[in-house]
């Protein structure tokens, strides 16, 4: 097990490697420089800005400035916000537990409604209660998760005024309270769960497609021979032997959590890493979005590395010694 983590940890090095440099070939191609992110008199003389650029090494080689790009990252410095005229680090910090929050709230969310619908489907295939989660599913992969967010925000925001329609707290409530962490959990619901009912038809399909095709194996059969209840049978063997694609699904869960937070931020109005990047590239900060960018990346590649683990336990015949 150890010899296959180490493996994939290796091969995420290269992976890295090739990211951040298209990354910082992305962010050299947009408009504007580092430069930006430092107060200069806009009145001051074009020589000064030019031999100021100078200093800060902007005319030197893309590799030379790559470079020493890796080593700042390295270090921690991810350069000067352009807009918010402060570290990187500070203005990513505001935002990126909001982002966590909200997808393991999702992923709570997406496992509680996908677990037991995709084994009822399995279970009772062909009957009236498959063909209505069957049909659920159907109109969740033809329908954009934007649209679900609209309709949602809509209904339980503004119509019903179950949930706020923005923000990540109440304003009014005092930090470190039990009030504040309710809030917090009310601002996340709506967004989670949006994002949730989409999320969960993949894993539904799966779900239910495993069941029935354990359920007609011959341990089952055996079992069902032998007068174990139905139950256990589905409970100790059928579910035990199903979970395989959902372990497979939850590091890729998490990457597409990671994607989708940029529209589903935008949507509600919540202040997370999504939401900063796409007002990052409106704004053409590419100290930002630069470090966005790589977050998100290794996220993905972190995702990918959870989900080969949990597969290499739940079915050790796909482990590469």
């Amino acid at each position: 097990m150890w010899k296959f983590i180490v493996r994939r940890l290796l091969m995420m090095i290269p992976q890295l490697f090739i990211l951040s440099v298209l990354v910082f070939m992305m962010a050299k191609a947009m408009p504007g420089d580092a430069l930006g992110g430092r107060e200069i008199d806009p009145r001051a003389n074009p020589d000064v800005i030019e031999a100021q650029r100078e200093k800060m090494g902007l005319n030197d080689p893309w590799h030379e400035q790559y470079i020493r790009w890796v080593s700042n990252v390295s270090k921690g410095d991810w350069g000067v916000s352009y807009t918010h005229k402060v570290q990187v680090t500070d203005v990513i910090e505001d935002r990126i537990w909001n982002t966590v929050n909200l997808a393991l709230l999702t992923l709570i969310f997406t496992y509680l409604i996908a677990i037991p619908l995709g084994l009822i489907s399995g279970r009772y295939s062909n009957s009236w209660i498959d063909e209505v989660i069957t049909g659920y599913t159907y109109i969740g992969f033809a329908t954009p998760m934007f649209i679900f967010a609209i309709i949602m925000l809509f209904v339980f925001g503004f119509s019903l005024d179950l949930f706020p329609t923005g923000g990540s707290v109440n304003p009014t409530v005092e930090e470190g309270t039990f009030a504040y962490v309710l809030s917090k959990i009310n601002h996340m619901i709506l967004p989670a769960f949006s994002t949730a009912i989409v999320s969960t038809t993949v894993i539904i399909q799966y779900l239910r497609n495993e069941v029935i095709d354990n359920k007609m194996k011959d341990f089952v059969r055996t079992a069902k021979a032998k007068g174990v209840p139905e139950t256990n049978i589905y409970t100790h063997h059928v579910l035990r032997n199903s979970f395989l694609p959902i372990a497979a699904f939850l590091g890729y869960e998490i990457t597409g959590l990671v994607g989708g937070a940029v529209i589903i931020e935008t949507i509600f109005n919540y202040p997370g890493i999504g939401q900063l990047f796409l007002s990052s590239v409106h704004a053409r900060d590419f100290s930002v979005v630069t470090a966005v960018v790589m977050m998100t990346g290794f996220a993905t590649l972190l995702g990918t590395l959870l989900s080969d683990i949990i597969l290499s336990i739940v079915d050790p015949r796909i482990r590469i010694d």
